[in-house]
C-alpha cells in the first residue's frame, strides 16, 4: 500500500485485451501522482472514460453500392 498503484495480476496466457487494460494502467500509473488518495476509483474512472480496446484486425471497407 506504500507504492499506491493499481494494477493488474500477471498472467500466464494474457489475451489481448488484459495486456491492453494493462498497458493503459501502467500508463495512468506514471502520470497519477496523488499520493494522497487511494487509486483504484481514479485508475477505474481513467478506464471508463479513456480506453478503447485495440481492434482485433482492421475492418475490410465496405464495397460500393450496385
Amino acid at each position: 500500500m506504500q507504492l499506491n498503484v493499481t494494477q493488474l495480476a500477471d498472467k500466464q496466457n494474457a489475451q489481448p485485451h488484459l495486456i491492453a487494460v494493462s498497458l493503459h494502467l501502467k500508463l495512468f500509473n506514471e502520470f497519477n501522482q496523488s499520493h494522497s488518495e487511494c487509486t483504484l476509483w481514479p485508475a477505474v474512472r481513467d478506464l471508463l472514460t479513456n480506453f478503447t480496446l485495440p481492434q482485433d484486425a482492421p475492418q475490410p471497407p465496405a464495397p460500393p453500392p450496385p
